[in-house]
């Protein structure tokens, strides 16, 4: 445990404690808003699911569009994009 300097320590210990503090509240929050939702038969349950939906689906659509519009041209999936003639 000598072999890391002390700063290093007190970013991973910061980071547990963050880690930790999130997860126990969103816990709080949202299992109650999870248990809410879904037993409700309104639209607001599946405006909810979307919006918690996005962060799955953002990333590969963003990825996805850079690569069509070739920003990413220069590295190997625009290069493989290209030799492919998508």
């Amino acid at each position: 445990m000598d072999a890391l300097p002390a700063d290093l320590w007190a970013t991973v210990a910061l980071t547990l404690k963050l880690a930790s503090l999130t997860t126990i509240a969103l816990l709080i929050v949202g299992t109650p808003l999870a248990w809410r939702l879904a037993r409700s038969r309104s639209w607001l349950g599946e405006a909810v699911a979307a919006v918690v939906a996005l962060p799955l689906v953002l990333p590969p659509f963003a990825c996805a569009r850079a690569g069509r519009s070739g920003r990413l041209a220069g590295g190997p999936v625009g290069r493989a994009h290209a030799r492919l003639h998508l």
